[in-house]
C-alpha cells in the first residue's frame, strides 16, 4: 500500500516481470494512506513496513493504525533506519553527509533532495526510541535488532 500511484505502478511492473508464478499471485498493491488505512479492524496477521515509517507526517497514528488492522496476537515488522553503534557513527555521519548526497546527486541529478533524506535518517529516533514508541501506540513484546553497525533496525512487535 502506498499513497503514491507511481511506486504502486513500479512495485506491479517489477512483480509481473519477476513472478509469474504463483508465488506472488495473491501479492496485491492498492492505494491508500498509511495514517488512515482503508482496511477492516482486526483483517491481517502481520503488518510490515520497511523505510517508511520515518516518512508518516504522525508516527503514533500511522502505529495506531497498524494495531487497529492487527488481529489479536498478530505481528508488527519496521524495518527503518536507525542511529548507528557509537564507534561506527563518525565514519557513518561522513558519508551519509558528504559522500552520499554528492553521489546521489551526481547519479540523479537531485543533490538536494538527497541532503533531506539525510536529515529524516540523522533525525530519526534510536532504537530505544522507537521501541518506545511502537510500546506507546499500543504494542507489546516490542524487540529491537541493530541491523549493519546499527544503521538500520528491525523492531518486531505483537498486538
Amino acid at each position: 500500500m502506498d499513497f503514491c500511484q507511481p511506486m504502486l505502478d513500479e512495485a506491479e511492473t517489477k512483480k509481473k516481470a519477476a513472478a509469474r508464478g504463483a508465488r506472488y499471485a495473491r501479492v496485491r498493491f492498492q492505494p491508500g494512506d498509511g495514517m488512515a488505512l482503508p482496511l477492516a479492524d482486526a483483517s491481517f496477521d502481520a503488518v510490515t513496513i520497511a523505510f517508511g515509517l520515518r516518512n508518516m507526517a504522525d508516527r503514533h497514528q500511522a502505529l495506531g493504525e497498524m494495531r487497529r488492522v492487527l488481529r489479536p496476537g498478530g505481528g508488527l515488522f519496521v524495518l527503518e533506519f536507525s542511529q548507528p553503534y557509537a564507534w561506527f557513527r563518525p565514519w557513518y555521519l561522513f558519508y551519509l553527509r558528504r559522500v552520499l548526497p554528492r553521489l546521489a546527486g551526481a547519479l540523479t541529478g537531485d543533490g538536494p533532495l538527497m541532503s533531506i533524506l539525510t536529515k529524516t535518517i540523522e533525525e530519526f529516533p534510536n532504537r530505544p526510541a522507537l521501541a518506545g514508541e511502537i510500546a506507546a501506540a499500543g504494542f507489546a513484546r516490542v524487540r529491537a535488532r541493530a541491523l549493519t553497525f546499527g544503521i538500520a533496525a528491525l523492531h518486531e512487535a505483537t498486538r
